[in-house]
């Protein structure tokens, strides 16, 4: 929607644009500090269980966890929040430079960059409260044969 007024930014609005800039770099660097976190977590903890489960008797349910499918899930989750923390890295940093050069391209590829941020965000959020619905589903209906 194309509006014959452009867009002013006040000195408040490009001071807040600027903090958020900040803080938005350093929320995407501790996502992949965490991301990196849980990746090792999950290499570890495959490894972990590789060596326990020779220790436990083939009739414990532990037996039958793999701990290369646990490290899969863990690589899967840091992964799939990769995507989302590239664009927020980006966001900071073109919605900071734009600002100072005042150009105008740069600034509306920032807001890209966080639109995108927020969707991917949101779909993953949907992705695993789904999972979690139907595990929790699928607990209520087989608990009862389980005992």
């Amino acid at each position: 929607m194309e509006n014959s007024n452009p867009l002013v930014i006040t000195n408040e609005a490009y001071k807040s644009l600027l903090s958020s800039s900040k803080w938005a770099k350093f929320l995407a660097i501790i996502g992949f500090i965490g991301i990196g976190l849980t990746v090792v977590f999950g290499l570890l903890t495959s490894i972990s269980m590789s060596t326990m489960i020779e220790k436990v008797p083939s009739d414990n349910p532990l037996f039958y966890i793999n701990g290369g499918f646990i490290a899969v899930i863990y690589l899967v989750t840091g992964f799939a929040f990769l995507f989302p923390l590239i664009a927020l890295y980006k966001y900071a940093s073109k919605i900071n430079r734009g600002l100072q050069v005042r150009d105008q391209l740069t600034i509306d590829s920032a807001f890209d960059n966080l639109r995108k941020f927020f969707k991917y965000y949101g779909i993953l959020i949907i992705v695993f409260l789904s999972i979690y619905l139907i595990l929790f589903l699928v607990l209520i209906f087989t608990l009862p044969f389980a005992i």
